[in-house]
């Protein structure tokens, strides 16, 4: 026990001199990368380096991030579940598969916190909550969604231990013939996976076999199973197989009240956008005038638009004027552009070749 008090003494510690160095570093990259663009700006205008850096700030920025979320889920363990029921419902009320989790974490000092989960990827996720004591109300939350392999990662925020989520995948064939594979991020302590016999289905089997049936009076079977001390990451199966003659699931839709959804962390997502995009261009801003500040300015070629006299392949600085009087070098016969000093063919002055002629 002194062991593990000595060691949450100590963590913060450390952590503070990992933030400090991650911070250090954060402070002096700008300075490193404005160098390394002077460098650089020798071979390339100062377009392409300001264009070069917006395109690689928000790369630098997403690495950054994630080497943070890494390092922060490595050093501290997920909390624990200590309770969890995943019910599955083939066919309920749509031609597709109904699932729901619902349980309670065993820390109840932390929250409000964030938390995850992964359902089967392209799920429909219709409720994110928390459940409020002692009515069991549903507190809704808005949630966001992300690809993540072959689940789907649901995140919200909850401020209760005890949470409910709900989604539906798959479609009728899959329910019909259904392989449920699931996982959590979390260690569970005490899981019981519940799946509800179709009305109407025949020939229905389930693997693995279930350790006990119940009946809810209403005409719907429930085949229970129960695991404990289930670590992080670690899968579980179910495998549905039954035959139904009909096409209609085993009660009717009902109408409910839409609850919050990914849309409103959309608006949230544009707001965010919009502030990086603006924090990228004025980071660009303050590198280009450090890169002006330590000097070496860039040197900006500009070319100049296509001439006449290069389409017609006289050199410049002639222009053609049928009033112009045409004149020429006395001594090697070069014609003399207009208002030229010096011939551009023996570099006589034109004063010395107009008075010998």
């Amino acid at each position: 026990m002194a062991a593990a008090d000595s060691h949450s003494e100590t963590r913060p510690l450390s952590r503070r001199k990992a933030m400090g160095r991650s911070a250090m570093r954060f402070r002096t990259w700008p300075l490193s990368v404005a160098r390394w663009l002077q460098h650089w700006q020798g071979k390339h205008t100062m377009r392409e380096c300001v264009l070069l850096l917006i395109a690689l700030l928000p790369l630098l920025v997403a690495v950054r991030s994630l080497s943070g979320v890494i390092a922060v889920q490595a050093e501290e363990a997920a909390p624990k579940i200590k309770r969890i029921t995943v019910s599955i419902f083939p066919e309920y009320d749509e031609p597709r598969v109904l699932a729901t989790y619902e349980g309670e974490f065993e820390d109840s000092q932390s929250f409000p916190m964030e938390v995850h989960f992964r359902v089967p990827k392209g799920a429909d996720v219709r409720e994110a909550c928390a459940i409020q004591p002692p009515e069991n109300e549903h507190l809704c939350q808005l949630f966001k969604t992300r690809f993540t392999g072959d689940d789907t990662l649901v995140t919200y925020s909850i401020p209760s231990p005890t949470f409910f989520l709900e989604f539906y995948f798959g479609d009728r064939a899959s329910a019909r013939n259904l392989e449920y594979t699931f996982r959590f991020d979390n260690p569970v302590e005490h899981l019981d996976l519940v799946v509800q016999h179709p009305l109407r289905a025949s020939d229905f089997t389930i693997a693995p076999a279930g350790s006990a049936v119940s009946d809810d009076g209403k005409g719907f079977l429930y085949h229970r199973f129960a695991r404990e001390n289930i670590r992080p990451s670690q899968s579980l199966q179910v495998k549905v197989a039954y035959q139904k003659d009909d096409q209609e699931p085993s009660v009717p839709k009902k109408l409910t009240a839409i609850s919050p959804g990914p849309q409103g962390d959309q608006r949230k997502d544009w707001i965010l956008l919009g502030a990086g995009l603006l924090l990228t261009a004025l980071v660009a801003a303050g590198i280009y005038a450090l890169i002006d500040r330590l000097g070496g300015g860039p040197v900006v070629v500009v070319r100049s638009p296509r001439t006449d006299n290069e389409a017609d392949g006289r050199p410049d600085g002639f222009s053609f004027n049928p009033h112009e009087r045409l004149r020429f070098c006395t001594i090697c016969g070069e014609r003399l552009p207009h208002n030229a000093s010096v011939c551009p063919g023996c570099g006589a002055s034109t004063r010395q070749s107009t008075d010998r002629a």
